[in-house]
């Protein structure tokens, strides 16, 4: 061949004008004839054409493959002859070319040519162009239908193409493994969840970054789908992130043949980290709700029974103390009225925690530096320690105020001390008291019981730790009840009066360490803005002695408990008052209404069934306006209400009481008349 592309149109015009020689084309097409037939057989096409670009040779397979309706005429220029056909117009420069590149390169060149068949449609054939065969310089192309093939191909891209824009597109971890479980492509979300490169990727295992407690799992998963051939699905498991944390995933896959035979296994993971730790903030918080409203509904009962008990231990201190009074002072029987009232004693303290523990014993708040409040602390700390431990010190200095109740803190740290030493045992151990302050947030606090109802920011700490037992987890849900023990049954409330004096003073409380790693107990507290200097009135006032105070008038007493109701009239009456009684609420309205001109004074108890202290003080007052009235109450002062005791006639006086007590009030309100 001798002429390019160009030069095979040039040449075509002349021979279309002179025409070519019969004779020779005769010999020559007899001569390609020969050259084809060795392709024939093995082939859907057969062009043979000559160095001066004519066509001298077109197989049978012409009409069979492009259903043209003729042949295109031999010893014409080839790309003229062959134009009987419909061909894409790309395919005739590819033509051009691949003549040119024959006979630069004297080696076979590939030939795609895409035509139109008039039933078939567009039919894909591929050509491979040979030559020169001989010294004749004939060139030979061989033409193979690939249409079928071509669209399997095709669809097989198309596929390949949307699985790629998927996998690059969406959020999950799609990766593709080969038999011995390679890595053989990830997705760009395998580097963004994970962290390394795909690089760092390819040709590895997945068991390399599994978590060695999630591998068992997976690989059953696996081994069980490979023998059902269903898709596998591992459920949440750990994938390690090149910082070395842990990404939580979800997986599914499925195993596929690709068409060269190779099995490879697709597998989409999903990062559920986040969800998981959002599902387990739920947990803790619905867990700290159930503590919570476990710990409202105890503090409710010991609260109820605390203000009754109130009511029974009326008679017995009040009564224990009449008859000290009464008994010669050598009498053999003032020793035992002295065990009745150290008895009723004990039995007012216990009453006392069990409303600390309710939350119905409101601290005296004044500022505190906590630092100062556990020195003072120290001789009482190192006795209720005894000799089991050795108690250290680590109190932080120039510490922030807190407005807080010095005595409660000082029970707190009283009972925490108590119950590190009770954890030691005989054996012995260190007790270490530490004071000091933080910053929390939001977060920090979710780790703290109560944590809920208190607001980020600046907070003392108190710490308590020991190197015992520890707690393990099962004794933690039960720590704050009240009498629950390991000891033994019925120990007593310390535990619970810690979380409700903390309760009162709007703190929190975390408990740290575990079976065999010893106990910290940290409590913290809000830091106030208040001026060291800052302090608070005292309600304490000195009381003074009342044996033989004689008065006249009339009393009504009022109380539900008639136990408290005749031993507050027989207390009244030795002072000289001629008392009235009602056992409820309709009852004391009535008589005070009968006889308000001569009562002198009412002893009003604040619980009762039906009408409530505070209704029956309200209809007193209707009637007359300003009569004194004493409140009586079970609870602490402060849980009762301000409406009700914000009266200047009005007082009030806690169960259990004894004579001076009563009189004191009784004194100190008629005095002010």
């Amino acid at each position: 061949m001798n002429a390019s592309g160009g030069d095979i149109e040039t040449r075509g015009d002349e021979e279309r004008q002179n025409g070519p020689d019969a004779a020779d084309l005769c010999a020559r097409s007899a001569g390609a004839d020969r050259d084809a037939r060795a392709f024939d057989a093995r082939a859907d096409l057969v062009l043979v054409i000559g160095p001066d670009a004519l066509l001298l040779h077109l197989s049978s397979g012409w009409t069979r493959t492009g259903g043209a309706a003729t042949e295109p005429p031999i010893g014409r220029p080839v790309l003229e002859a062959l134009q009987s056909g419909d061909f894409q117009s790309a395919d005739w420069k590819a033509f051009e070319h691949a003549l040119a590149a024959a006979q630069q390169e004297g080696s076979s060149v590939l030939i795609p040519l895409t035509l139109r068949h008039p039933e078939k449609g567009w039919c894909q054939l591929e050509g491979r162009l040979y030559g020169p065969l001989d010294a004749t310089g004939n060139a030979v192309v061989v033409f193979h239908d690939v249409t079928v093939g071509f669209a399997e191909l095709t669809e097989l891209a198309e596929s390949e193409r949307r699985f790629r824009i998927i996998a690059e597109a969406t959020l999950d971890m799609v990766t593709e493994t080969d038999r011995d479980g390679r890595f053989t492509y990830v997705s760009p979300a395998c580097t963004h969840v994970l962290g390394y490169t795909t690089e760092e990727l390819l040709g590895k295992r997945p068991l390399h970054i599994l978590h060695e407690d999630d591998r068992e799992a997976f690989r059953l998963e696996v081994v069980h789908h490979q023998e059902t051939g269903k898709p596998f699905a591992v459920r949440a498991h750990r994938l390690r992130h090149k910082d070395g944390s842990w990404i939580w995933v979800e997986a599914t896959g499925v195993r596929f043949r690709r068409p060269d035979g190779e099995v490879r296994l697709i597998g989409v993971a999903r990062d559920i980290t986040s969800r998981l730790e959002a599902e387990n903030i739920r947990q803790q918080l619905e867990e700290q709700l159930r503590g919570s409203q476990k710990l409202e509904s105890l503090g409710i009962l010991a609260g109820g029974i605390a203000h009754d008990f109130n009511n029974y231990l009326t008679p017995i201190v009040g009564t224990a103390g009449l008859m000290s009074v009464e008994l010669p002072e050598n009498s053999p029987l003032q020793e035992r009225v002295e065990m009745i009232r150290k008895a009723a004693r004990r039995a007012t303290d216990l009453t006392a925690q069990m409303l600390a523990y309710a939350g119905r014993t409101e601290p005296r708040l004044a500022p505190l530096d906590i630092t100062e409040a556990i020195l003072d602390l120290q001789l009482l700390l190192e006795s209720t320690a005894a000799h089991r431990a050795e108690l250290i010190y680590d109190l932080g200095p120039d510490l922030p105020l807190v407005k807080a109740d010095d005595g409660q803190i000082g029970q707190v740290v009283i009972n925490l001390v108590a119950n590190a030493a009770e954890a030691l045992g005989d054996q012995g151990g260190r007790i270490e008291i530490r004071t000091g302050q933080i910053e929390v947030d939001r977060i920090q606090l979710r780790d703290y019981h109560l944590g809920h109802n208190l607001d980020e920011g600046t907070c003392v700490y108190i710490e308590v730790c020991d190197d015992g037992v520890g707690i393990d987890a099962e004794t933690r849900k039960h720590l704050f009840e009240p009498f629950f023990s390991t000891k033994f049954t019925g120990r007593g409330l310390g535990l619970a009066v810690v979380l409700g004096i903390v309760k009162s003073h709007r703190g929190a409380l975390r408990i740290d360490g575990g079976p065999r790693s010893g106990t910290c107990f940290r409590i913290i507290l809000p830091a106030a803005s208040i001026a060291p200097d800052e302090s608070t009135e005292s309600s304490f006032e000195k009381q003074e002695s009342h044996d033989g105070w004689k008065q006249s008038g009339t009393f009504l007493v009022v109380d539900d408990d008639e136990g408290a109701r005749e031993l507050t009239s027989i207390l009244l009456e030795r002072a000289g008052f001629h008392v009235l009684s009602a056992a409820d609420g309709v009852e004391a309205i009535e008589i005070f209404r009968t006889h308000a001109a001569e009562i002198s004074g009412v002893v009003l108890d604040n619980t009762m069934p039906g009408m409530s202290g505070g209704q029956v003080l309200d209809a007193i007052r209707q009637i007359v306006a300003d009569v004194p009235i004493i409140v009586a109450s079970g609870y602490s002062r402060e849980r009762v209400s301000d409406a009700l005791l914000g009266h200047s006639e009005t007082r009030f006086l806690r169960k259990p009481f004894d004579a001076e007590e009563l009189l004191a009030s009784v004194r100190q309100l008629l005095g002010t008349r």
